[in-house]
């Protein structure tokens, strides 16, 4: 289901999850709600927020600094303040990269001709090897 506008509202959302869930709208509502409440909360403690695949939210600190008025050229003081940031996770950057169709997460493909890595163990047909021989002065 494609809407025509380019915003996504919430109560989009909370459509959509109802549609696909079976639930009402008003516990999907509630559910949302509640959720978003959480992240305002923990994000207001300065918590980080971290859920896989999807990305990260968390506050960063920018410290008060001098800025200047485009318009003057007067130095204008900005205030010390907290701000939210989003780092996207690995799955919503490759959808995204996909140009946002609904694909699946990109997946890697190995090449059969490049070996990535030494096997973990020897064949069962080899025999150990024996340790390198020591000097005679050698203390082990």
């Amino acid at each position: 289901m494609q809407s025509e506008s380019i915003t996504s509202t919430k109560k989009e959302l909370v459509q959509r999850i109802a549609e696909d869930t079976g639930q009402t709208k008003s516990v999907v509502r509630k559910v949302v709600q509640t959720f978003l409440d959480t992240i305002i909360d923990d994000l207001a403690q300065g918590k980080r927020i971290e859920f896989r695949e999807f990305g990260i939210f968390e506050i960063k600190h920018r410290e008060a600094r001098t800025a200047r008025n485009p318009r003057t050229n007067d130095p204008v003081e900005v205030p010390a303040q907290r701000l939210v940031k989003f780092k996207p996770g690995s799955r919503m950057r490759e959808q995204i990269a996909g140009q946002g169709e609904g694909k699946p997460a990109a997946t890697k493909k190995v090449r059969p001709d490049v070996q990535t890595s030494r096997p973990a163990t020897r064949p069962a047909s080899e025999p150990p090897k024996a340790p390198p021989p020591t000097s005679p002065d050698s203390p082990f």
